[in-house]
């Protein structure tokens, strides 16, 4: 038997799904970024680096561009990938 809960993630906090946990998410906000542990990994951080740069550098009809969200592409940019290569970048 399963249990349901419901609950709202207001600004600034942050919900913690375990490995295998069944979860629907809806998001009442925009703009809003959801990560997972399948999301961002060693294997493809950098890819995913390469995709904020096109989503708030070029300004391609994009979901979030640094003109109309300037703080989440600030740190999309610059604090997310920092972080993704000290964990994962291989020293050359």
């Amino acid at each position: 038997m399963s249990e349901c809960y419901q609950q709202i993630v207001n600004e600034g906090e942050v919900i913690y799904y375990p490995t295998s946990y069944w979860h629907q998410t809806l998001n009442l906000q925009t703009p809003t970024i959801s990560l997972t542990s399948s999301l961002v990994n060693s294997y493809n951080f950098q890819d995913l680096i390469n995709d904020f740069e096109k989503e708030c550098l070029k300004d391609m009809n994009v979901v979030f561009s640094a003109k109309h969200h300037p703080v989440l592409c600030s740190n999309l940019l610059f604090h997310c990938p920092k972080i993704w290569k000290q964990l994962w970048e291989k020293d050359d």
